[in-house]
């Protein structure tokens, strides 16, 4: 079947399909899902009844009025057998089914796409478009600042966005909160449904970011199961390779690379975050360009550590260009992980004034973060400095203590027993 948008009519804009002759708001309508699916990058995408309502015949009428009149056009065609549009889901979203080369535009597509530009009405910046913009760069401001309670309950409070655009960012920063705010050990499924909801979308960007949300399970499940989310989250980078979407691809090849290392391929791992790097840096996304540099120097290090060798030069050399990117760029509050591994790397090669350095940078951050974990970890590196540093001014084994009550408190036993270890050494050397 042909469907044919004509907007140079002598009597008028008309679609035409079957035997079937429409105008007006049907022109605005069918012309905008043709322009969809005759552009290569969006053709699988959909419209919704906001989107609509932008036109200018289709404003005339309330939202909720646009879905029951597009819903009754839509059974109207199904009782005439014609299979012509693809719905989805409560929202009411729509998509041509008809193949793109059975699209005709006359007088050209150019001329269909002025059209439909002059009949949509520019957006209203009204209060509560103000409020949601405001409302997502204060929670993204709370995750850059490792506050992911505050940033979950800013977006959570708001009950409807009025832009998918909006809602598919509001997706991500929720994700991105819940990640640091919910354990992952007592809740490793805790973003999936977040994930189920994007990846269905009929819009570009919520696509693309259940494709981030993916990455972020698979980080979330890299001790539970690395095999699995490593065979998944290669199938899903092969499959956005091929769409193109390098935003949504550099955090998957980013998990990769963590999934690697976490399964002993260090050489696998280092490849994937060295892309990851690059497209991050493309994107300018200094956040996670300073945390896939991070991510190179710990996949050498286990590199190192799988021949029987300590870390080198080079490793503490990627290490110190992620910490410049996150001075350079502001960067990279959220964690004192680079920190950390600098004082534990410079202490197995014995270099007690690099441990220091890395210590200092890392006091400045550390009491600004809600992680427990983070600030455990970090007492944790600080006392294997004071064990091997006479000039520390650190209570090693009060801040042993405390390390060990709040890796307990969180459930993690992996580094017990190096703290009860580190404690008896302590106290015999008061």
């Amino acid at each position: 079947m042909k469907l044919v948008v004509d907007v140079d009519n002598p009597y008028g804009p008309e679609v035409s399909f079957a035997d079937l002759q429409l105008h007006g708001q049907w022109v605005e309508f069918y012309g905008l899902l043709a322009l969809l699916r005759t552009e290569p990058a969006r053709r699988d995408d959909f419209i919704d009844a906001e989107r609509l309502h932008a036109m200018a015949d289709w404003g005339t009428k309330k939202v909720e009025s646009v879905r029951k009149e597009v819903s009754r056009h839509c059974k109207g065609l199904a009782a005439r057998g014609l299979a012509v549009l693809d719905s989805q889901g409560k929202t009411k979203l729509w998509r041509l089914k008809i193949a793109p080369e059975l699209i005709e535009f006359r007088p050209s597509r150019a001329s269909v796409e002025r059209w439909i530009r002059s009949h949509t009405r520019k957006t209203v910046l009204d209060e509560q478009w103000v409020e949601q913009l405001a409302c997502l760069v204060a929670a993204q401001t709370a995750l850059r600042t490792g506050e992911g309670e505050n940033a979950r309950e800013l977006v959570r409070a708001i009950s409807s966005f009025i832009s998918p655009d909006l809602e598919a960012w509001a997706g991500l920063v929720d994700a991105r909160a819940t990640d640091y705010y919910v354990d992952a050990l007592d809740n490793p499924d805790a973003l999936d449904a977040l994930a189920d909801e994007f990846e269905k979308s009929g819009h570009a960007a919520g696509r693309s970011v259940g494709i981030r949300i993916r990455a972020r399970i698979g980080i979330r499940k890299r001790i539970l199961d690395p095999h699995e989310q490593y065979t998944q989250l290669g199938k899903i980078a092969a499959d956005v390779e091929r769409g193109g979407d390098i935003g949504a691809l550099a955090p998957v090849l980013n998990t990769l690379g963590i999934l690697a290392t976490r399964t002993d391929q260090p050489d696998e791992a280092v490849h994937h975050h060295l892309r990851a790097a690059a497209l991050f840096g493309i994107s300018a996304d200094y956040n996670s360009l300073q945390a896939a540099i991070f991510n190179v120097a710990n996949a050498r290090v286990k590199a190192r550590q799988l021949a029987g060798e300590l870390p080198d030069a080079l490793c503490l050399r990627l290490l110190d260009l992620s910490l410049h990117v996150c001075d350079a760029f502001a960067v990279g509050k959220d964690s004192v992980q680079a920190e950390i591994a600098g004082v534990h790397w410079s202490m197995d090669i014995g270099d007690i004034e690099a441990a220091r350095r890395y210590i200092d940078s890392g006091s400045r951050l550390v009491a600004s973060l809600d992680s427990s974990f983070e600030q455990a970890s970090f007492l944790l590196a600080r006392a294997r400095l004071g064990l091997g540093d006479a000039k520390s001014p650190h209570d090693v084994v009060r801040d042993l203590t405390a390390a060990r009550r709040q890796f307990v408190a969180l459930g993690v036993d992996e580094p017990l027993a190096d703290i009860d270890a580190m404690l008896r050494r302590a106290r015999k050397d008061r």
